[in-house]
């Protein structure tokens, strides 16, 4: 598993990260949001419309089973990390 996959898990199980309904709820706290590179759903192109207007940074980087792999689930759309310092180590393994 890509390193970043692994910790986007590890954040998930920390409660550092949410998804669906609980990152919907709170995306405008998120520091930064992984989107899914084939997300498809009327409701994710709004989520991302949502995001852009409200400056809330994100990436779109892996495909929905895979974001999904990393937390547990079938597929997952987006995940958003909430504290501040997660989010600079997450960009930090890309480099």
């Amino acid at each position: 598993m890509n390193n970043k996959l692994g910790f986007l898990g590890i954040l998930f199980r920390a409660n550092s990260a949410k998804i669906g309904p609980d990152l919907e709820v709170n995306a405008l706290k998120a520091k930064l949001v992984i989107v899914a590179k084939d997300i498809t759903s009327n409701t994710g192109k709004a989520f991302l419309s949502r995001l852009k207007e409200n400056n809330i940074p994100y990436i779109e980087e892996f495909s929905k089973s895979e974001l999904g792999n990393a937390v547990g689930r079938d597929v997952v759309n987006y995940i958003g990390i909430f504290d501040q310092k997660a989010a600079k180590a997450y960009l930090r393994k890309g480099e």
